[in-house]
Order: C-alpha cells, then structure tokens, then sequence
C-alpha cells in the first residue's frame, strides 16, 4: 500500500514512527497477524521475519510509478515484486525510486500493542530497527548526492523545495507551499 500519512514521532531513546490505515485494510490485518495478542515483545527483537518495511521514495518519475502502483489496492500480484526486487535479490532497497528502507518492528510497550482505533482508522506504531539505502544513493565530492522526496499533494506528485528563510512578518501560505510540480512526459509528476 502507498501511504498518504507517515511521520517520525521520536528518535530518541529508539527511533518511533506512527502512521495511519483506513479500516478495513488486508495490510493493517497483515500487520495484526504480525503480532497477534498475547506475543511476548521479544519474540519480535532482532527477528527480521515479523519486521515489516517503509520505503521512502525519491521524487522521480521511477518513485511516482512506485507509489502509483502500490496505490491500487488489492492482493499483491507477480509484477508487484518484479517492482520491489531485482531477479535472485533478497527483499530490501533494491528498486529504483527508493532511496532509504526502514525496517520496522510493531511498537510494544508494557503490554501495548502499537495500534490505537480512531474513528475508521488504526494509527500504527513502530520502532526504526535498521534503515537501508537504495542502489541510487550516490556521492558528490564525498557528501551524498542531495534528493527530494515524493509529497502527493492537491491530486498530483511533487517534491518538496526548502524554504530558503522564513519571513515572520509573513503569513506562511503566503511565502508558498515549499513544494515544486513538474510533470514528465507519461504525466506523472516528479523530476
């Protein structure tokens, strides 16, 4: 599923990260099975089976694609993973249009189980257990390479663009919305 919600809530002690499902969802049931009750929280520390995986797309036209794909809904089919993994690669970071995973665990503290129902959505909880980076992550002149990430904003793909100073006197809608559109030859927004 492509998420529209998705935000650091803390980096330390650990670094935790919430988002959001509209219910009802065969992913937010995937991530329940994950951890059905009762599950002690270790049995999940360091055991990449019950991990699931945040990619952070780059805002090109490979990361649009990506989003727009997995933005359909429905069970996951074979050119789904032709998507996500090179042929003979392992699941990671492995497509283009991905520049950083996360692989998570479900947050579970004293007992919780890192999901909280709100209206007709479940927000998610989870712990940042590793973070891995795409093929395309490249470096100039010893830093990395600067990138944007995808933002879907007002019915199309944009990145985002730094403010580049923030005028007090000023409304910030006013200032602009820090975000850039360009559109590619198939439509799909992205540089």
């Amino acid at each position: 599923m492509t998420l529209s919600s998705f935000t650091t809530l803390t980096l330390s002690p650990e670094p935790i990260i919430t988002f959001n499902i509209k219910r009802p969802s065969r992913t937010l049931d995937a991530l329940k099975a994950l951890y059905p009750v009762g599950l002690a929280s270790s049995s999940a520390k360091d055991n990449p089976d019950r991990w699931f995986h945040i990619h952070i797309l780059e805002s090109n036209t490979s990361g649009a694609q990506f989003a727009s794909h997995f933005s359909r809904g429905g069970p996951m089919l074979p050119e789904d993973h032709k998507l996500l993994y090179s042929p003979g690669a392992i699941a990671d970071v492995t497509a283009r249009g991905i520049r950083q995973t996360f692989h998570c665990e479900i947050l579970r503290n004293h007992g919780t189980s890192g999901f909280i129902d709100v209206g007709d959505h479940t927000l998610v909880f989870g712990k940042v257990m590793k973070i891995g980076f795409g093929k395309e992550v490249e470096k100039v002149k010893g830093r990395k390479k600067e990138w944007r990430g995808l933002c879907y904003m007002q019915g199309k793909y944009q990145m985002t663009m730094p403010m580049l100073h923030a005028d007090k006197k000023k409304d910030v809608t006013a200032q602009g919305n820090g975000v850039e559109s360009t559109v590619s030859d198939n439509g799909i927004e992205g540089k």
